[in-house]
């Protein structure tokens, strides 16, 4: 069984972002690191706990690990994209968080006055 590559490159970004080794991260996790290679690999779909434990060891929503692995098949695609938009912006270093929050923030403010002169029209 194959995971998708959203849940490989996902855990790949993530495990660069905090500057780990896979078999650091392997190790924290109490797994083998060819286990870790092999999920990397995508070789098989991982359990819902290992899922959840891989999403306490990132810092993030189990939900969202556990979706990336499948489980959650029923998300409709807007949802899956925002998931996806997500993992993204998690594996960016904190400092491109930032600079990619400031720049949504300016997009919306620019949206909102651009409504604003709409409406006043």
């Amino acid at each position: 069984m194959t995971t998708t590559t959203n849940l490989q490159e996902y855990i790949r970004r993530r495990i660069e972002a905090l500057g780990k080794s896979p078999t650091e991260l392997s190790t924290q996790l109490g797994w083998s690191p060819s286990y870790l290679t092999n999920l990397i690999g995508g070789q098989f779909k991982p359990s819902e706990e290992r899922c959840r434990k891989l999403a306490r060891e990132f810092g993030d929503d189990p939900n969202l690990i556990l979706s990336l692995a499948g489980y959650y098949t029923a998300l409709e695609e807007h949802e899956s994209a925002e998931i996806e938009d997500f993992a993204r912006y998690r594996s960016l270093k904190p400092a491109h968080r930032s600079l990619t929050r400031l720049f949504m923030d300016f997009l919306r403010s620019i949206e909102s006055v651009d409504h604003r002169e709409s409406s006043s029209s």
